[in-house]
């Protein structure tokens, strides 16, 4: 064979090789990224933890092709102090992403404050107090009609925050009624502080000549945080005739002011 016959037959060999070989340059499965991404990366046929080459990582150590899985997250109560968001550890102290031992971040919303690890309200937060209705037991304290003629009373509701004489606002008289809807913004632009400390419901029936008492319940240092999601509560304000209470129901609820 001459010299560049021998020539030729080694391109056409040399081009067959290429036509005929492998078109993808396979790329590696080793990494932790590449072993946990559902991927088969080598094109081997095995995925993950079912690839011997990652065996060298320790989430899939003693795993079977049946239970390889992927990474399980790198953030959680034995990894982070603070809050998770995702697979990343935050510090856990922020309103906005607040938590502890690895719990999954929480937005405390507004007028709330992140204080070890837990939403708490902001005692300096500003709100406005919504009474919603009142039902008035049928007698007064002293099992007596509340008008004349054994007609129903004029409920009227005040509101006291802060002191039992912080008088804040009134709802108008409902006439005639055991029960009465108000939906009435009684009062504005209260400190949640104050409303911790003391806040109180006085219903009232109003007559011309004088204002007869159904009765009056308060949360003194007793308020929980649970007005300030803006969920409707209910004051049971019970009968007591032996503290001149006729009893009461009323709802109410707070609004971001």
């Amino acid at each position: 064979m001459s010299h560049i016959h021998k020539r030729r037959a080694a391109i056409l060999v040399a081009c067959c090789l290429a036509a005929c070989g492998p078109s993808i340059t396979a790329q590696g499965e080793t990494s932790a990224a590449e072993c946990s991404d559902g991927r088969d990366n080598d094109a081997d046929g095995s995925i993950d933890c079912t690839d011997l080459a990652c065996g060298v990582h320790s989430f899939c150590a003693g795993m079977t092709p049946g239970d390889a899985g992927p990474l399980p997250s790198s953030c959680g109560a034995s990894t982070c102090g603070g809050c998770c968001s995702g697979a990343t550890c935050l510090g856990g102290n922020s309103a906005s992403a607040c938590g502890a031992a690895g719990a999954a971040c929480l937005d405390c919303g507004p007028g709330h404050l992140c204080s070890s690890g837990g939403c708490v309200v902001d005692p300096a937060s500003r709100w406005n107090i919504v009474v919603e209705s009142v039902s008035v037991n049928a007698q007064t304290a002293s099992g007596e009609a509340w008008d004349a003629f054994g007609g129903a009373p004029d409920p009227v509701v005040n509101v006291y925050v802060g002191t039992q004489t912080g008088y804040v606002g009134s709802t108008p008289a409902a006439a005639d009624v055991f029960a009465a809807t108000f939906d009435a913004r009684v009062a504005t632009d209260q400190r949640a502080e104050a409303m911790q400390t003391y806040l109180a419901f006085e219903v009232m029936d109003e007559d011309t000549s004088a204002h007869d008492r159904v009765g009056r319940c308060a949360y003194s240092g007793t308020l929980s945080d649970a007005p300030f999601t803006g969920a409707s509560q209910t004051v049971d304000c019970e009968r007591s005739p032996a503290d001149d209470q006729a009893g009461f129901e009323l709802r109410w609820h707070l609004e971001r002011n």
